[in-house]
Formats: C-alpha cells, sequence, structure tokens
C-alpha cells in the first residue's frame, strides 16, 4: 500500500525560503558595511566578507560564536542587554564600542542591531558595524593636543589670541585680556581690526592679503593696539 501526501505547499515555503536567503546573502556580500546575522539567542548564523576582514576571522570560526564573543569579556553583560533590548524594539545602537579581533587587537566600532524577518517569518538579528579605530585614535590625539596646546596658551608670558580670517577674534589668553582690559564678553564683538590704532590698520590689511594669497607664510610687526579705556598701547 502506498501513501501519498500532497507536499506542495511545503516545496513553495522551502523555495521561498531558499531564495529570501540567496538573494539576502547576495545583498550582504555587495554592501560596504560589515554584517553578522544572529538567531534570536545571539549566535551567529552568517557573516559577510566585511565581517570577516574587520575581526579577522574566516567566515567559519564566527558562525560557531556568540555575538558577545567579538568584545573583551568586561562588556559582554552590555553587549547581552542591547540584543534583548532589541528584540524588544527592533532596533538598537551602541556607538563606540570595543571589539576585539582574532589576533588580539581591541578596535573600536559603531555598532547597530536590527531585528529582520525573512519572507518565511523567521526572525533574526542583523548586526551592522563599521571599523572607526582611525576616527577614535585621531580624536584621541586631537584632544592631547588641544590640552597641550591650552596649557601652553595659558601659562605664556605674552599675550596671544586667535582670530578667524576675516579678523574676528574667538579666543585669547588671561595675559591678552590683563594688557588690554577686555573681557572675553568684549572681545567676542570685536574683529581685529577694531583694537589696532587708525593709522595702521591699512599696514595689517595689506599683510593678511598676502598671507590669504600664500605670498608670505608669517609677518611680525610693531603695532599700536587700543586699550578698552582708549589708551595706546
Amino acid at each position: 500500500m502506498s501513501y501519498y501526501v500532497d507536499i506542495t505547499e511545503c516545496k513553495k515555503t522551502e523555495k521561498k525560503l531558499k531564495n529570501s536567503e540567496f538573494k539576502y546573502r547576495a545583498f550582504m556580500q555587495d554592501v560596504g558595511e560589515a554584517i553578522l546575522i544572529a538567531d534570536l539567542q545571539g549566535k551567529i548564523i552568517e557573516a559577510n566578507y566585511k565581517a570577516t576582514e574587520i575581526l579577522g576571522y574566516h567566515r567559519e570560526e564566527l558562525v560557531q560564536m556568540h555575538a558577545k564573543q567579538i568584545h573583551p569579556p568586561e562588556i559582554h553583560q552590555k553587549v547581552i542587554a542591547t540584543i534583548l533590548e532589541t528584540a524588544k524594539n527592533g532596533k538598537n545602537v551602541i556607538p563606540n564600542i570595543l571589539a576585539l579581533r582574532k589576533d588580539g587587537n581591541w578596535i573600536w566600532i559603531n555598532i547597530i542591531y536590527k531585528i529582520i524577518q525573512l519572507e518565511n517569518d523567521e526572525k533574526f538579528y542583523q548586526v551592522i558595524f563599521q571599523d572607526i579605530t582611525s576616527y577614535v585614535l585621531a580624536e584621541a590625539v586631537i584632544k592631547e593636543s588641544e590640552e597641550k596646546f591650552r596649557g601652553t596658551f595659558e601659562q605664556t608670558l605674552m599675550g596671544i589670541f586667535l582670530a578667524t580670517l576675516s579678523g574676528k577674534i574667538f579666543r585669547v589668553n588671561q595675559v591678552f585680556r590683563n594688557i588690554f582690559g577686555y573681557s572675553n564678553a568684549d572681545l567676542s564683538k570685536l574683529n581685529l581690526v577694531d583694537i589696532i590704532y587708525t593709522e595702521e590698520r591699512q599696514d595689517y590689511q595689506i599683510n593678511l592679503r598676502s598671507i590669504l594669497a600664500e605670498k608670505i607664510q608669517n609677518y611680525s610687526t610693531d603695532n599700536r593696539l587700543i586699550h578698552k579705556k582708549c589708551k595706546i598701547i
């Protein structure tokens, strides 16, 4: 005796899932961002080339890992909390978080967790991230340079000001304020021309135009400047 079961709908569903996965896998490989796919427990089940490149793992290695394992152990709980929150809200973002490469080097990434649903209605986590290490390091260098500059700027015995190319004064040190009697509020309303003695303004403007035209890199001059109380210094 033979039994026959109509599996047409099952085959249609299977084909739809296969097509959906194929299309999505192709999309993942084509985009410029790193993408991981994880199940709702956080286990990685797919990774595109960009993700393997950034993290230093082969795809076959990543699909054996939990999403939390791409981060240092001390932030695993934060990652798990993010995954759980994504399950509720559908999307979550973690800016500037550490990731751990296979070679042991730490990198900084921006990461987006998002719930996606394929054509078979099964839900997964889409984990999109970018390597921002160079930006974070550059920011740190700029911050360190700024702190060093601020120290020099404030501690020097000379009066120093910074102005835009149009002459708008936007930063002065305490020595400058002491010499000329202006407060920060006063100076924020002034252009450099306003404190240069009238007869010497033309020379200043000529020299400024030469700098802007890159005819000269700098110049030194003796100028008479106007104190807040209108006396000449």
